[in-house]
Order: structure tokens, then sequence, then C-alpha cells
């Protein structure tokens, strides 16, 4: 799996580092993209990643891989060709307790309701690894370290930490039923989800706000009545 996380995962760790305000981007946020809840803060709540959605667009066409297309990190709020987690008549019996940015719609007369993010109950803790390594040949001036590997011998030992955190997705025979009900009836052509993306939000009034897809992680996954229940893993975080 590719993980690509954009500009906005590094604006909500720096503002919430620095105590500032934070103001979401114009369409920037599911709430826009949908019409429900809020995209602004909500009382005084702050927005958390515990959220995920997904995408079906599939990358294989005629048996070659299909161009995604650029990636824009300013105009992308949402995985591509995203589609709801859950769509149910209104009314019937379906525990939504862990959905959210809940949209209405009506399906050959039949109204629904359609849920496109759900909350994350699996994370694992900040893992901090110390990584030591030489860099082969090097010239070694004052202001800085320059790779010249073939008219130096001396060696330098360089030591990085990777700060990572570990999120894992998993979807359960539950969630692959709902997905296949959805393709079925918003009649997608594809079965592949092809997209993951990370969101955060603030919950409040049993809605999800300023809700903001913060990182992706690209997939090709088969959907059908075979599939066994699948956990995805996506690890965010960067060297220093």
């Amino acid at each position: 799996m590719i993980n690509r996380a954009n500009f906005i995962l590094k604006v909500l760790e720096l503002v919430k580092t620095f105590g500032d305000e934070y103001i979401p981007l114009p369409n920037t946020t599911l709430n826009e993209k949908y019409g429900v809840g809020r995209p602004s803060l909500v009382g005084n709540g702050y927005p958390f990643v515990r959220y995920f959605s997904i995408g079906a667009l599939s990358s294989y066409v005629n048996g070659g891989i299909m161009d995604r297309g650029a990636f824009n990190p300013i105009k992308v709020a949402s995985v591509r060709n995203q589609i709801p987690l859950a769509i149910k008549p209104v009314g019937s019996e379906f525990d939504s307790s862990n959905y959210f940015i809940k949209k209405h719609m009506v399906i050959n007369g039949v109204r629904y309701h359609a849920w496109y993010v759900k909350r994350i109950s699996d994370f694992s803790k900040v893992q901090v690894i110390e990584k030591s390594g030489s860099t082969g040949n090097v010239i070694n001036t004052n202001d800085s370290i320059i790779l010249n590997p073939e008219t130096m011998s001396s060696d330098i030992n360089l030591t990085t930490i990777e700060v990572t955190k570990k999120v894992l997705i998993s979807l359960t025979i539950n969630d692959i039923s709902n997905l296949i009900e959805v393709i079925s009836l918003l009649n997608i052509k594809s079965n592949i989800i092809s997209e993951i993306g990370l969101c955060s939000g603030i919950e409040y009034d049993e809605e999800l706000h300023c809700c903001q897809t913060v990182a992706f992680s690209m997939i090709d996954q088969i959907i059908n009545n075979k599939t066994e229940p699948i956990t995805f893993t996506i690890n965010i975080g960067n060297f220093i």
C-alpha cells in the first residue's frame, strides 16, 4: 500500500502544539462536500484522527494500470470516488453509533440514509525508533556532509529517529456485506476498493463536524460474497 499524508495533518499537528485556533481552509471538509454537519470547530472540541473512509475507483482498466491523476493536496477533500460505508432504508434497524457524515438519498423512490465515515477502533501507540547507519563514502566540510562515493573512502555514522503510529482498519463480515449492498444500490461498476482515507473530526450531537481527510492509502481489494474479514495497516509518521 502507498501511504500519503496531506498538508492538513501537519497543520493540525502545529496548531495543537502551539495552542492556536484551528480554522479549516474552505472546501476541505467532508461536511461541505456532503452538506451535513458543520465545517468549523464545534464547542470546545478539537479534531482528532479517529475515522476512515473508502474510495472505489479501480486502478486496473483493460489489464493495465490506470493513471489515478496528479495528487493535489489543496484540492483534495476526500478519497477519489468516495462511496458510503453503509446505506440503509430510513427507519430500518441499523446500529449507526460508529458511523458519521450521514446523508439522505432517494434510490428508485425509496428513502435511504448513507454514512460515509466510520470510527476506527484499533490504534497502536506512537513508536520512536532510533536507527544508525553508515553513509558510506562522504566528504565532511565545515558547512555540510556531501556524498561522494567515487573519490572518498571514509565512513560516517548517522542516526535517524523514526516516529510512527500504526492505524489498523478492519473490515468485518458485516462491513463487507454493507459495502456489497452499497455497490449494488449505487450500481457501481467496480467492486474494487482502491483507496482508504484517514479522517479527522469532532463528534458532537451524533454527527462528525470539521471532518477532513488527512491521509490516504492506495490499495486494490476486491469485495464480494467470498471476501473474508480484512485488516489494513496504515503507518503515519516521519523521520527526524
